[in-house]
């Protein structure tokens, strides 16, 4: 086997989203969206402006201005 290197910022952000969508699909927009706040914590620890992607996730009121801020970082990684 070979060690491969860590996920880029970019794949963290692709899986979170992926994460998130198949949490709304098990658990419900309420409950996701409130799971998803914790998990994002881990998906971000280290990235840089890792403390304003999680502020802003944190303030996200519903699963849609989630999703774009996911989709946003997704972008512009």
């Amino acid at each position: 086997g070979r060690e491969l290197p860590p996920p880029t910022a970019r794949e963290r952000y692709i899986q979170l989203l992926s994460h998130f969508e198949a949490l709304l699909t098990y658990k419900g927009e309420y409950t996701a969206l409130r799971e998803m706040r914790s998990h994002a914590a881990w998906y971000t620890k280290g990235l840089h402006g890792s403390a304003r992607t999680r502020e802003m996730l944190n303030r996200a009121a519903s699963v849609e201005v989630f999703r774009e801020i996911v989709e946003g970082l997704i972008k512009d990684s």
